[in-house]
């Protein structure tokens, strides 16, 4: 056993303070006022003990456990609580005296343990307490409010802790443990069984299969020597069939050559009609409608040029009479402005004379000032300041002047821009009197604009018309070509069936025998690409029927016999019986050759019949890649590989063999057809439209010449209007000059009043100067003779300004006029010869384009006769060619029909070696066989039809179950012995658990008996007014009810515990707490005020058990009561102290 030595806290609840309580191997007491902190000493025993539950310590979540500071404290970081366990018996498995188990919480909730300062996990440190026997939820630790709960608690929990007390747990462990091993005993049993049941029936389906495979073999053994016989007797007949084909093959050959020499020679002379004709059109297309084209645009534009150049004529005619008129103004004008240049040079000398007269008096002036200053004494310093003032008055005068002349030069220049206006409007009125006729002008001017716009319009649309009548006759000869060359291929293909009297008379049957539907080579349709490759795959089958019916089929047969016209081949599609197609073998060569045929989905079983499974490949080096002998195959150049491995190939001539109806060719016929007929629609439509445009360019032509008439009597009428126009452009800008003039001018009067405004204050300025210092009388003398001085100046400045103004007109108006008029008159004098010189040179090219003109017009009459005879002998030259390609295809047929029987013969020979190569290849594996000997053919026949029918009514076979048998047998014999065994076993875990469930019952028994004892005497020592008992609620079957405590206290009658007073609860939860102690002591127990219910008297009896029992084991116990502390060997005192911390103080008793 172990005590608990001491318990060391650090910032835990109110241990805000590192303290180290010691406590005695007997009886403690922990004393102290309530909130004094005593309780937290068992809250921190709790603690490090590993109780989970913070409530139970008194706290809503651990951190709060930490020390929180008080009112005005500091917080701790962490609470850290430490208890020393003593070890010197060694029931803690460590290697020391003392073990130290502490339990640290920070702020977050974090915990962290450890034990003799390791650090370590919870549950290392509840392992540790268990094998100290120690439990942090047991009965040795009472909380408060902890005892009521052990007195109420329920009977069934209880019976647990006596369950825990009776070790019964270890049972528990190993019923587990029993019932565990039961299931995984069920679990395999089970298994096996069903393995067992599988295995038996396996083994008899097994037997079946061993006996039916015993029979197979014998039956299979017979069919092989019957085989092996029945192919021998096959390959020695197909061997003469061949060499029979062999020389007919050589005897057709021979009749092709003598065809081939015909064809050469029609070719020869087919090639020659062909190189005449391209030469044809070569000329029709580079001379013939370009040339046409071009003759129509230059006629065009010969008329266009003559028309021009005879009104360009006439307007140069016109030009020249109206410069003449304007020469004669001209030189009137010159008249009157050399006039008005020597008037206003005798104006300027005349008043340049007064000007100097005017100076003369001015002087005069001047000098009588300056004797009536000196005469009257005027002050030097004074006159120095009025002389400043009329210096400055001077030079505001002189801008006046100078404004002044500048006005009198623009009003000049107004007065000449108003008489230009005037002569302008004069010359607009003379020009424009008739109104209406300008107008009229006008409109005729931009109607001649629009016709001739219209005109070289539909010149172009003429010339664009032209060109694609000529494209659309060229691409129309050349569809006309290619339709031929289709109607010749289409035309040797119904001469192909043709030639064969028999497929004839069937196909005319149609429509007396329902259900003939026609040949294979007519129902299917090919790409051009593909046609060779698939023709020599079907082979003979080309030319078989396919009809409905056998009956139909029958019907026909009947109808060739009748007549006797040979025989025929059909494939009715109710009877015939199509291979199954691989789709996996698209992705081979080219695809499977059925892919490659276009058909009516009702024939898809009869074309299946034809191809079966052959592929179309690029060539005989392709068919080896996939490999010869695999698969039937055939070249795009109509060579045959097949299955048997035989390879049939060469040169094939075009129509030596019979050849699928091309999926192009009557689509393409069609869209010829389709194609020529819109080319003619086209060629009609823009003949009508070029008929149009013919009359609408003559109607336009007539139209320009009356519209141009029409402008040259109203420009005579009124002169050229680009006078009119240039006279109101040039009366315009004049007045939009005399407005500006205007406006500089009220600037300039502005400015002058300004400048008089500030002389007049210069004036007044001089004039109070004077009057300061000289009498009035004098100053008014001196003003009079200055205002003389004065107006002798202003009619010198204004005399000067008018003379300087004419001088102005004269050289910068009327001269430069004068030189402007003598240039305008030379340059009209040039005109005037430029003018003639291109008129000569217009009579000249009129005469020119007149001869052109007839000329072109005689090489058009001359091209529409030339180029009808080269249509004519094209057309003639293609006609011809196309019967002499109808003739070469003739012989082609005849060829094609010589080789369709080569064909057929090679076919048949073919499929003869391909049948041996089969029968041989297939005999290889029968060549060990014995063959039989003195059997007729069709008796084997039928004993191979006899045993393989046996073979097949035996089904499916499973070989293996020769081999698997006997070692399915053994199988089967080890899972029954193993059944027997898992059986066994699960009987003795059965009985194993039944001895447990047995003990356990017994040794609970024992254990309640004991406690139950113990309870009675103990509870008797605690209060002598009344017995109690422990009673259970299962008699039979005690561990499947619960325990109850019955107690008579007074009355006669047992009671319930929950029917007891507070006191008297107590009293009897510690009376079980110690019946269990005596039972089985614990190491240390701890109470946290359990004597708080009880009177003086029952705490004296209680502190006297305690004390009793402290002899066995240490009591830690919290209480108020003076018998309690009594009885205590170690007293510890708690107090509460400043800012929420506690204080313990011991006392040894």
């Amino acid at each position: 056993m172990t005590v608990i030595k001491s318990i060391k806290f650090k910032g835990f609840k109110s241990f805000a303070k590192p303290i180290e309580i010691l406590f005695n191997n007997d009886f403690n007491s922990v004393i102290g006022p309530n909130g004094s902190g005593k309780s937290n000493i068992i809250d921190g025993l709790c603690f490090v003990l590993g109780r989970l539950s913070a409530k139970s310590m008194r706290a809503e979540k651990s951190a709060n456990m930490i020390y929180n500071g008080g009112k005005e404290g500091q917080p701790a970081k962490y609470a850290e609580v430490a208890i020393t366990f003593d070890n010197s018996s060694k029931v803690f498995p460590v290697n020391s005296d003392e073990v130290k188990i502490t339990r640290i919480v920070k702020e977050n909730g974090q915990s962290r343990y450890m034990i003799n300062e390791d650090i370590v996990t919870r549950q290392q440190v509840l392992d540790l307490l268990a094998h100290a026997k120690i439990n942090p939820d047991g009965h040795n630790i009472v909380l408060q409010g902890d005892i009521v709960h052990m007195a109420e608690m329920a009977a069934e929990e209880r019976r647990k802790v006596i369950e825990e007390i009776a070790g019964i747990s270890v049972y528990e462990e190993k019923k587990e443990k029993a019932i565990s091993e039961l299931q995984k005993v069920d679990a395999k049993l089970s298994e096996a069984e069903i393995i067992l049941t599988e295995r038996e029936t396996y083994l008899k389906e097994l037997k079946k299969d061993r006996d039916q495979a015993l029979k197979y073999k014998e039956l299979e053994k017979n069919i092989k020597r019957n085989k092996a016989t029945y192919l021998h007797i096959q390959i020695s007949s197909k061997e003469d069939k061949k060499q029979e084909h062999k020389k007919r093959i050589e005897e057709q050959n021979k009749h092709i050559e003598d065809v081939n020499s015909k064809i050469n020679s029609a070719n020869e002379e087919l090639q020659k009609n062909k190189e005449e004709l391209k030469q044809i059109n070569i000329s029709i297309e580079e001379k013939g409608e370009k040339e046409q084209i071009q003759i129509q645009k230059d006629i065009e534009e010969i008329k266009t040029k003559t028309a021009s150049m005879t009104t360009r004529s006439e307007s140069l005619d016109n030009e020249i009479k109206r410069i003449e008129q304007r020469k004669k103004q001209l030189l009137k004008n010159i008249e009157e402005t050399k006039q008005k240049i020597n008037f206003l040079n005798q104006e300027k000398k005349k008043l340049l004379d007064s000007v100097e007269s005017l100076k003369e008096g001015e002087k005069k002036t001047i000098q009588e000032i300056e004797n009536f200053k000196k005469k009257h004494g005027f002050s030097n310093n004074l006159e120095t300041e009025i002389g400043k003032i009329d210096k400055e008055i001077d030079s505001l005068q002189n801008d006046i002047l100078n404004i002044q002349t500048k006005k009198q030069e623009l009003e000049s220049k107004k007065a000449i821009l108003e008489l230009k206006i005037e002569d302008f409007k004069k010359k607009i009125n003379e020009l424009g009197s008739d109104k209406e006729a300008i107008k009229s002008l006008k409109d005729l001017r931009k109607d001649f604009e629009i016709k001739t716009r219209e005109l070289n319009k539909l010149i172009d649309e003429d010339s664009y018309i032209a060109t694609q009548m000529s494209g659309c006759r060229t691409k129309i000869f050349s569809l006309q070509e290619k339709h031929a060359q289709l109607n010749s291929q289409q035309a040797s293909f119904k001469q192909q069936i043709s030639s064969n009297m028999v497929l004839t008379k069937i196909n005319n049957l149609k429509h007396s025998i329902n259900g003939i539907y026609g040949l294979v080579s007519e129902l299917g349709k090919v790409d051009k690409d593909f046609s060779k490759a698939l023709s020599i795959a079907a082979g003979p089958k080309m030319n078989s029927i396919i009809v409905e019916d056998d009956a139909v089929a029958s019907k026909c047969i009947e109808y060739l016999k009748q007549n006797k016209l040979g025989t025929a081949s059909f494939i009715p599609l109710n009877k015939i019986k199509s291979p199954q197609i691989n789709s996996k073998l698209s992705s081979q060569g080219l695809g499977l050759a059925i892919h490659k045929v276009q058909f009516e989905p009702r024939f898809k079983k009869a074309f299946e019949y034809i191809f079966s499974n052959t592929i179309v490949v690029k060539d005989v080096n392709s068919a080896r890649k996939i490999g010869i002998g695999d698969l039937r195959m055939v070249t795009l150049d109509g060579d045959l590989i097949e299955q048997s491995g035989v390879m049939t190939g060469g040169f094939r001539r075009k129509g030596s063999y019979a050849e699928f109806n091309e999926k192009e060719t009557d689509s393409k016929i069609a869209e010829y057809d389709t194609e020529i007929n819109t080319l003619n629609n086209s060629i009609s439509t823009l003949q009508r439209r070029r008929n149009e445009v013919e009359t609408t360019l003559q109607k336009l032509r007539t139209e320009k010449i009356e519209l141009e008439t029409k402008i040259l009597k109203i420009e005579k009428m009124l002169g050229n209007e680009k006078d009119i126009e240039n006279l109101i452009k040039e009366t315009s800008q004049n007045e939009n000059e005399i407005n500006n003039i205007n406006e500089e001018i009220k600037k300039i009067l502005e400015n002058i009043q300004k400048i008089k405004e500030i002389v007049i204050k210069k004036k007044e300025e001089k004039e109070n100067l004077r009057l300061k210092s000289t009498k009035p009388e004098v100053v008014s003398n001196l003003n009079s003779l200055e205002e003389e001085r004065k107006t002798l100046r202003e009619n010198i400045i204004q005399y000067t300004a008018e003379a300087k103004n004419f001088d102005s007109q004269i050289k910068t108006i009327l001269e430069p006029e004068l030189i402007n008029i003598e240039k305008i008159l030379k340059q009209h004098d040039k005109e005037i010869q430029d003018f003639k010189l291109e008129m000569e040179t217009i009579e000249k090219g009129l005469k020119e384009q007149s001869s052109s003109l007839k000329d072109k017009e005689n090489a058009e009459k001359s091209f529409r006769s030339n180029f009808k005879k080269l249509f004519v002998l094209r057309n003639n030259l293609s006609e011809k060619i196309q019967k002499q390609e109808i003739n070469i295809n003739n012989l082609q047929n005849k060829i094609r029909e010589v080789e369709t029987r080569i064909n057929g013969i090679s076919l048949d020979k073919a499929k003869v070696t391909a049948e041996l190569e089969g029968l041989y290849k297939e005999f290889e594996s029968y060549k060990e066989t014995q063959l039989r000997k003195g059997i007729e053919f069709n008796d084997l026949k039928d004993e191979i039809y006899k045993f393989e029918k046996m073979l097949k009514d035996l089904g499916n076979i499973n070989m293996r179950a020769l081999e698997i048998y006997d070692e399915i047998e053994q199988e089967y014999n080890k899972v029954v012995s193993k059944v027997g065994k898992l059986k066994t076993e699960k009987e003795d875990v059965m009985i194993m658990m039944e001895e447990i469930e047995s003990n356990k019952t017994s040794l609970f028994m024992k254990t309640f008996h004991g406690i139950s004892k113990n309870f009675e005497n103990i509870f008797s020592q605690l209060t002598t007014k009344g017995i109690a008992h422990l009673e259970l609620e299962n008699k039979e079957k005690p561990l499947e009810g619960g325990i109850f405590i019955k107690v008579r206290i007074t009355s006669n009658k047992f009671l319930d515990i929950k029917s007891l007073s507070g006191g008297e609860k107590t009293l009897t939860a510690l009376a079980f707490i110690f019946s269990i102690q005596e039972h089985e002591p614990c190491s240390f127990y701890i109470f946290d005020e359990v004597d708080a219910a009880l009177d003086k008297r029952n705490s004296e009896k209680l502190a006297k058990l305690v004390k009793k029992y402290s002899e066995k084991a240490q009591y830690i116990i919290i209480s108020h009561n003076d018998a309690m502390i009594a009885e205590a060997t170690q007293i510890y005192g708690v107090s509460m102290v400043e800012n929420g911390m506690s204080k313990v103080v011991s006392l040894r008793v």
